[in-house]
């Protein structure tokens, strides 16, 4: 054999050995893409072969044999268990209950019949109690589980297209209120606000909008024994647990009348997870605008709030909303908890808590502050910035004068961008009304809460707030 036939030989050789990586013959898988071995083609229908996975965290797949096929935490491979009492399709997992017996091991609740059947399986988010045969309870932040506890059984609650007043409980659909929900009022604790809890079992969201039936009022809170979906938008309108307190709020701009002119310096924006930005001056006739407002409140939302108001008394800071659910919390659409537009109300706060947390590709969590308000009182000088849901900062209001000078606004915060002050002008006494801008409202926070401190979230998602993750809290 020549020295050029041995070569081709040996790269043909080396060329056959090479591994293949949907294979799992040797009972290993190495491409991290495709984790779980399929042994016997149960799940993917092709023996020894190595596949992706994608499931409902802590789900039961299969058995295979006396082993239990589960989904993991995360939803992103299988786990195997092995059955000391064999597993069953029907118990839907490991049999671990012997005749007359309910047990709760390895979370898992199960009861037995007196002939030894499985007649009730429940898998455990939140593993076991300790000593009960019965799975553990979310624990809701804020102090909320004993509503939970008032409601023995829940019901379902599709709530779309529905304007949930706070101050009263009160579900309208179509200007028609919605009887038999579930709802408390919590009384504000520390320096947080007022809640209204609603309790339901599964409970589905899209197109909903809450509120105060005042300028402000206590925020909300969703107790879902079961699961929470949300398929479409939430707007939280400013006010719904928004915050007045003294350093967090913006301050008012100084003015004066002089010579029959009018001059307002502008008002500062609220404050929240970040700071508000400050009002324009009026320098030359030694007017100054208001301070922005300081950082406030918790990470963990504990207690309960939302965004701070600017010193323009209707600015409003971005509401506040908790949602609690015993199984998980699956998110595409957004959730609008922005501070006032025209005004500079600091960003709202979002809170999610569940055994699991999924923010899928439409997910939009916003709770940007907002733009500042032009300089001045009057509506026809100003021309409004639309909103867009791409987590960006909130444009301050620009100004077309007329009879008046003014200013733009400041923008607000968003994730990696401070608010902006309010612009400073001139005064002169030939017009009417002279204003400096308002400053930009801060950015708010959204919380969320696993086991594990883990959530899943596609690469599109927006988390447009100081985003801080907590351990979900069982009794």
């Amino acid at each position: 054999m020549s020295l050029w036939s041995l070569v081709v030989v040996v790269l043909v050789a080396v060329a056959c050995t090479k591994p293949n990586p949907r294979s799992c013959q040797d009972g290993t898988c190495t491409d991290p893409a495709l984790p779980f071995c399929d042994i016997d083609g149960a799940l993917a229908g092709e023996e020894q072969t190595c596949i992706a996975v994608a499931c409902t965290a802590n789900e039961f797949v299969a058995c295979r044999g006396d082993r239990a096929i589960t989904c993991n935490t995360t939803g992103t491979d299988y786990e195997l268990e092995l059955c000391s009492g064999g597993c069953s399709e029907a118990a839907g997992g490991c049999r671990r209950c012997e005749p007359n017996e309910t047990v709760c091991e390895n979370g898992q609740v199960q009861t037995c019949d007196s002939d030894g059947a499985v007649i009730a399986s429940e898998v455990c988010p939140l593993g076991c109690f300790e000593d009960q045969p019965r799975c553990r309870e979310i624990d809701p932040s804020n102090n909320l589980g004993r509503y939970v506890d008032m409601v023995p059984a829940p019901q379902d609650l599709d709530l779309s297209g529905t304007l949930i007043i706070t101050n009263t409980g009160v579900v309208e659909l179509q200007g028609n209120a919605v009887a038999g929900i579930a709802h408390f009022l919590q009384p504000a604790a520390g320096n947080g606000a007022a809640i209204r809890v609603i309790v339901a079992r599964d409970v589905r969201l899209a197109d909903v909008t809450f509120a105060t039936s005042s300028g402000s009022g206590p925020s909300l809170a969703i107790l879902a024994t079961g699961s929470l979906i949300i398929s479409g938008r939430v707007t939280g309108l400013p006010g719904a647990g928004a915050m007045e307190t003294i350093g967090c709020s913006g301050g008012a701009g100084e003015s004066e009348i002089a010579g029959g002119s009018y001059h307002y310096a502008g008002h500062g924006g609220g404050g929240h997870a970040t700071p508000g930005a400050k009002g324009g001056d009026i320098p030359n006739r030694g007017l100054f605008g208001g301070g922005g407002g300081i950082v406030s409140g918790t990470d963990n939302l504990v207690p309960l709030r939302g965004g701070c108001g600017s010193g323009r008394t209707s600015a409003r800071g971005g509401s506040a909303l908790q949602l609690s659910s015993r199984k998980s919390v699956v998110v595409d659409g957004v959730v609008d908890l922005r501070g006032a537009p025209q005004g500079g109300g600091g960003g709202g706060g979002l809170l999610i808590e569940a055994p699991v947390v999924e923010l899928k590709a439409n997910a939009r969590l916003l709770a940007t502050g907002g733009g500042g308000h032009g300089g001045g009182h009057f509506a026809d000088q100003y021309s409004v910035p639309p909103r867009t849901d791409d987590g960006g900062p909130d444009l301050g209001t620009a100004c077309m004068p007329s009879t008046s000078s003014c200013t733009p606004g400041g923008n607000g915060a968003a994730p990696g961008v401070p608010a902006t002050p309010g612009t400073n002008t001139s005064s002169s006494q030939t017009l009417m009304e002279i204003g400096a801008g308002g400053g930009g409202g801060g950015l708010g926070r959204i919380r969320i809460n696993t086991p594990n401190q883990i959530y899943i979230k596609t690469s599109s998602v927006i988390e447009a707030g100081v985003t801080t993750v907590g351990t979900l809290s069982s009794r």
